[in-house]
């Protein structure tokens, strides 16, 4: 925290500057160790940041994350300590909000706190499998093997989520072209040729009197049915945050007939391969599920991990308590069967792992397969739709003009 000071020195000049402590009473003391006579002491204004202003555009991302991951285990493995690996990652860092949470871990660790634990007070940069993993790697004294498993983990999550971005892509521009498209129609095209009708005392076809009919309503009512549909959209969005509407919304998404399979996959895949990372570090299985748990988002999932976790901590094996649970295939449970009865079951969460990746990429191909030629259909629609209202409406303007 940095505070701005007048004061005078020793020889009773006026001087001015800005000191950099943790509290008012910190700074007071600072300068009078420094023979600084205070006149006026105010807590410094801080400059306009993007990324604390706007933290989920600009602020550390996974990406960041996994950069630091390789940096601070090839650093680590040449044998340079941590403090320094931070400073020398920390100096050619040019993201800002990289460079204060770095800034701050720096800090701690030169006040003698592990990584680990430093890295867990900015838990918007850091998940909490990062820093558990990390803490069991400094703990056996392999940080630089905890943090490669854990930039190989985190990767895997974002390739994960930019396949679904993805996928979204396509359809989010199609559908504004086909928005934009009828933007332009019911507000510049049309009633440009309402005046050629009214003109020539032509009887505008019925394509035609639709659009002009919604147009004169949206003009009449267009500043209430603004207001409905932002009040609409507005408590949709504030009853999802709620724990009853969250639910509801989770449940609604995985029973959809398509998007319903492909979100269980994407679950399933996330919750293997964060349960195979966690045990292959060392992190004990009560502790794995209670991860699981604090970082998965869906309800629909979470809820169950949560009577499974329960279950296990009682004595249950994990594919026991995980076969109670409709929302796990069966195949999951079975495999896990086999794994915890030979021992492997590191390597069959790992396989599960790339086995419902492989399925959710199928189904996201397939999802786009099929939304391609339906958005091609609908845009098509709409763009005829446009061609038979201006056609019809020149055609019967024609017979007027002599």
């Amino acid at each position: 925290m940095a505070y701005r000071y007048e004061a005078f020195d020793r020889q009773g000049q006026l001087v001015r500057g800005v000191v950099a402590v943790d509290s008012e009473a910190a700074a007071e003391q600072f300068l009078w160790e420094n023979e600084l006579t205070i006149v006026a002491l105010k807590k410094a204004a801080k400059p306009f940041a993007w990324h604390e202003q706007f933290p989920s555009l600009f602020g550390v991302k996974d990406k960041d994350v996994i950069s630091l991951c390789g940096q601070l285990a090839f650093l680590i493995r040449a044998g340079i300590n941590i403090y320094t690996a931070l400073q020398l990652i920390k100096e050619q860092t040019t993201k800002p909000a990289l460079r204060d949470v770095l800034a701050a871990i720096i800090d701690d660790v030169s006040q003698g706190s592990t990584l680990s634990d430093a890295c867990a007070r900015h838990p918007s940069a850091f998940p909490v499998i990062f820093t558990r993993m990390l803490r069991v790697g400094e703990e056996t004294g392999r940080a630089d093997i905890a943090l490669e498993r854990i930039g190989a983990y985190l990767e895997r999550r974002r390739s994960a989520m930019q396949k679904v971005k993805s996928a979204l892509t396509y359809p989010t521009f199609v559908i504004a072209t086909a928005g934009i498209a009828m933007y332009i129609l019911m507000t510049i095209a049309l009633p440009n040729m309402v005046g050629l009708f009214k003109e020539f005392k032509a009887e505008m076809p019925l394509p035609t009197r639709l659009v002009m009919s919604t147009i004169a309503l949206s003009s009449a009512w267009g500043t209430q049915i603004l207001v409905a549909v932002v009040a609409i959209v507005a408590g949709a969005v504030l009853y999802t945050r709620t724990p009853s509407g969250k639910r509801r919304l989770d449940r609604t998404l995985i029973g959809l007939p398509i998007f319903g399979p492909l979100t269980i996959k994407l679950n399933v895949a996330r919750i293997t391969d964060t349960m195979g990372s966690l045990l292959s570090s060392g992190i004990p299985m009560t502790e794995t599920l209670q991860a699981l748990v604090d970082t998965t988002q869906s309800t629909a999932v979470r809820e169950p991990l949560v009577q499974i976790r329960d279950d296990v901590f009682g004595g249950s094996s994990l594919s026991q308590a995980l076969s109670v649970h409709p929302v796990f295939p069966a195949m999951m449970v079975d495999l896990l069967r086999v794994g915890e009865e030979a021992g492997t079951l590191d390597e069959t969460l790992a396989t599960l792992s790339r086995l419902y990746n492989e399925e959710a990429d199928r189904s996201i191909t397939g999802l786009i397969g099929l939304m391609e030629p339906a958005l091609t259909l609908g845009i098509g629609a709409v763009i005829a739709f446009i061609s038979i209202t201006i056609i019809s409406t020149v055609y019967s303007i024609l017979p007027q003009v002599k």
